[in-house]
């Protein structure tokens, strides 16, 4: 059977694919062309469908992104980034934009499976710490581990520090102050390993100050009008 011609990813386009994706998934928001998000409390959780450099596919992710980071980018940044994977073979997915009416369906089925995080309703503190680790386990062969990825068990601390569970941060602190003795693994973004023990030592005292710290990403991301959702701590 003949293929149809390619076709490229043009605004109308990606207006409409955006808009085939957010309504199979009303848990989120458009967040802009391509890409779907929510808040869950502290935690912006997000789909991505990004354009290959030809324009004619594009490529589903799984991503989120903790507000009580430190992080000066007009966007968030894609943390726990996991694209759509094939059912059989588990490799990375994509969908040509001349088969999109026939196989959005399929795949967002599929990205609703394998999510790390529910793409709708409340999530526990407990399910976000598990999606940390699943990350971390499926990172490749030489890739840094979640212990010496300080920037991901910032995440971590923080979280527990915003859900009251002070104790539990400073536990998990302490265990990654001990794991990762590199200075070299602090130096982004806090330049040194006392800068990082300080941050979160502040933190953990005045927990009140990150979560004032979140109210302002939410305002300076314009993420206001996404859809929110209760993380449980």
């Amino acid at each position: 059977m003949k293929r149809k011609p390619r076709q490229k990813l043009t605004p109308a386009v990606e207006k409409k694919i955006t808009e085939d994706w957010a309504r199979e998934l009303p848990g989120m928001g458009v967040y802009k062309r391509r890409w779907l998000m929510r808040r869950v409390g502290p935690l912006l959780i997000g789909i991505s469908l990004d354009r290959d450099s030809h324009g004619d596919l594009y490529k589903p992710s799984f991503h989120v992104f903790f507000l009580g980071r430190r992080w000066p980018a007009p966007e968030p940044a894609l943390t726990l980034n996991e694209p759509l994977r094939t059912y059989r073979t588990h490799a990375p997915d994509d969908v040509e934009v001349r088969e999109h009416n026939e196989k959005y369906l399929d795949a967002v089925q599929r990205m609703k499976e394998q999510a790390l995080l529910p793409l709708d309703g409340p999530v526990t503190i407990e399910q976000v710490l598990e999606a940390y680790r699943k990350h971390h386990e499926r990172a490749p062969m030489g890739m840094p581990s979640l212990t010496s990825n300080v920037i991901l068990m910032c995440d971590l601390i923080l979280l527990l520090v915003w859900c009251g569970r002070t104790a539990e941060a400073g536990r998990m602190l302490d265990e990654v102050l001990e794991a990762v003795p590199d200075e070299r693994d602090y130096r982004h973004p806090y330049g040194s390993r006392e800068a990082f023990e300080r941050a979160m030592r502040e933190a953990i005292a005045h927990p009140a100050t990150l979560r004032e710290q979140v109210e302002r990403q939410i305002e300076r991301l314009a993420v206001q009008e996404l859809p929110v959702s209760e993380l449980l701590c």
